[in-house]
């Protein structure tokens, strides 16, 4: 997001993301790093649409609320490019950005870690 405050961090209430407020409804979402957009997927009326970025074979960035994204799976990004726009979910405000990262580990096991070093929270 250009700009945005944080409403609640990884661990708060159970949380696996950071959920963030962007400044506007409908802004734009954009991608943390460069990458390879992984998966593009609605998840559901109540949380929109989903985009998920590989950015390398350990780290993917996944982003929630989103309108129908901009982009497709297997669309190379730098970091800043426009995934898609807040507010297709029906339950988050449309000013609302839910941000995860999934790590992997040498095992192969994935977990969702604290975004805010990504974000420089």
């Amino acid at each position: 997001l250009d700009a945005s405050v944080v409403l609640s961090r990884f661990g708060e209430g159970n949380n696996s993301f950071v959920s963030l407020r962007a400044d506007a409804e409908g802004a734009a979402v954009r991608s943390v790093r460069a990458g390879v957009v992984f998966t593009v997927a609605p998840i559901g009326a109540n949380d929109g649409y989903l985009v998920a970025v590989r950015h390398d074979a350990t780290t993917t960035t996944v982003y929630t609320n989103l309108r129908p994204p901009v982009v497709v799976t297997g669309d190379a990004v730098d970091a800043g490019t426009v995934l898609g726009y807040l507010g297709g979910g029906t339950l988050i405000p449309p000013d609302v950005l839910r941000f995860y990262v999934r790590r992997t580990d040498a095992a192969g096991n994935a977990v969702f870690v604290d975004p805010g070093p990504v974000l420089g929270l």
